[in-house]
């Protein structure tokens, strides 16, 4: 018996120190202290320094959108992080900022850019449901830049014109539609799904981590799309220069007219690429233990290569390790 109360209390000295590690690790990371207190929906857990009066009340459904003050004078871009919320940017006759949640937002002026940033709610606070905001901005506005994020929300954005375009889906939906941008656009993905269509840039670079990315009807200069392990698809795709494709573990299907010169690699996914045929471009591909075929050429097995033509004015340089990559041509 004895030997089994000492086997107990060494078994619960061995929990203690591990949940004292547990918890220096934690606060290392950025984790902090907080408490069980009274709230409008029972008793929530609060982070440290967060009481009462910083719960969010659930049931936007119950809410109307209400108008939230701007600061004076005008705005040449927009950073926006819609946080939790349905988040809507559209065209309006002028700046009007609505929201059903507007403790859930700061709005500030920095450097000429109107700043729409989401606070961060206790643990609890991820229970806010409904929430929505929508943003108009005036009509035919031209702005420098525009940077959009969100956290567990959705995003729409419609009909817009700018400078530079930064995009970050994080772990939910974005769908842009009619975007003009006059130089660089920059999108990204994570765990969510990105939706671009009808958009026309100097530039585009596109990254998809676990998620979903859709290009539709997308126009630039030049392109540089990359999938990890998720999903990327490009329909109607137009680029009068050169393209760049990399596909780690993922799936991506490119469609349309790249005019350029094209680099592509492909590890352990799957990378196929429909274009019109160039009356004249050289061929530089490699493959490990995968398939890569272009056109009516076929190349496989471990350690093989192939090169043609390398002085023409649009070079194919290809290679795939472990997969499979395709270049299809249209008649």
């Amino acid at each position: 018996m004895r030997g089994l109360t000492r086997a107990l209390l060494a078994l619960g000295a061995g929990c203690l120190i591990l949940a004292v590690l547990i918890g220096a690790i934690g606060l290392c990371l950025g984790g902090q202290f907080g408490s069980f207190q009274p709230t409008p929906d029972g008793l929530r857990y609060m982070p440290a320094g967060q009481d009462a009066n910083d719960w969010v009340l659930t049931g936007g459904e119950d809410r109307q959108e209400q108008t939230v003050p701007l600061p004076d004078g005008t705005f040449t871009g927009l950073e926006l992080d819609g946080g939790l919320a349905e988040v809507t940017v559209r065209p309006g006759e002028s700046w009007n900022l609505t929201t059903t949640h507007p403790e859930l937002y700061e709005v500030s002026r920095e450097d000429g850019r109107l700043v729409i940033d989401s606070r961060e709610p206790g643990i609890s606070g991820h229970t806010v449901r409904n929430a929505r905001l929508t943003l108009e901005v005036p009509a035919g506005l031209e702005l420098e830049t525009l940077e959009l994020s969100i956290g567990l929300g959705s995003l729409n954005v419609r009909d817009l014109a700018t400078g530079s375009l930064d995009v970050d889906a994080g772990m939910s939906g974005v769908t842009l539609t009619g975007i003009t941008v006059r130089d660089d656009a920059e999108l990204e993905c994570g765990m969510g799904e990105l939706t671009v269509e009808n958009l026309t840039a100097k530039t585009v670079t596109g990254e998809c981590g676990l998620g979903t990315m859709t290009l539709t009807d997308v126009t630039a200069d030049s392109v540089d799309l990359a999938c990890d392990m998720g999903t990327l698809t490009a329909k109607n795709l137009t680029v009068a220069g050169d393209t760049a494709l990399h596909c780690d573990s993922g799936e991506t299907q490119v469609t349309g007219t790249l005019a350029g010169s094209l680099t592509a690699d492909c590890g352990m996914g799957s990378l196929t690429v429909t274009t019109p045929e160039p009356e004249r471009y050289g061929l530089d591909g490699s493959c490990g233990m995968g398939t890569l075929t272009v056109g009516e050429r076929l190349i496989s097995g471990t350690g093989n290569s192939l090169t043609i033509d390398s002085s023409a004015p649009i070079q194919y340089r290809l290679s795939v390790d472990m997969g499979e990559l395709t270049v299809r041509f249209t008649e």
